[in-house]
């Protein structure tokens, strides 16, 4: 992609207090502002012993150093049907073409619509709430649910903190399911 979307202000985005620009920098001014060459390609190959890298295009690109940040990869096949009914977070370009999709279908639509998070670390608690917050007009109609793993909510914090956001979840309407395992 030719820009980045910024992970950490999405649940704003969700929630409509942001919009896209708001959220997104583009890389091609940000790589010329640093020297570097922008170029828009998928990886298919790397040669360390050659520094080079083969693209999708069947093209040599050279290197002198290389970073390589893939992001985080979904597995589907650990959870059946997620192929078919989810939509992940990662990639997010591909999340905010899906979820400006299923915002428009919630408003547009008269039938139920139950949307799960799966995943309840902070970031699934945010977009939970993020996505009940935008589709309140829709209260009758939209049901959230944020599930968790073997554990509770947020694990690695506090009780306290947890706490605060199991009420904040129950205050807005998130129904949380808890210690979900295969």
């Amino acid at each position: 992609s030719d820009r980045l979307v910024y992970s950490g202000m999405l649940p704003g985005w969700i929630a409509g207090h942001y919009t896209l620009p708001e959220l997104t920098i583009p890389l091609p001014p940000l790589a010329e502002a640093a020297g570097a060459i922008f170029v828009q390609r998928r990886v298919v190959g790397l040669d360390p012993e050659h520094r080079t890298v083969r693209t999708d295009r069947d093209e040599l690109i050279e290197f002198d150093l290389i970073s390589i940040a893939t992001g985080p990869a979904i597995d589907f096949d650990t959870i059946p049907g997620s192929r078919d009914f989810a939509l992940p977070i990662r990639p997010l370009d591909n999340f905010v073409e899906g979820w400006a999709r299923i915002h428009s279908h919630a408003l547009t639509s008269e039938m139920p619509l139950r949307l799960t998070v799966i995943g309840a670390g902070a970031g699934g608690v945010e977009i939970a709430l993020a996505m009940k917050y935008r589709l309140g007009v829709c209260r009758d109609r939209v049901r959230v649910q944020l599930v968790t793993g073997s554990g509770s909510i947020v694990p690695g914090h506090g009780i306290r903190a947890r706490t605060l956001l199991k009420d904040a979840l129950l205050r807005q309407g998130v129904r949380l399911v808890e210690g979900v395992v295969r």
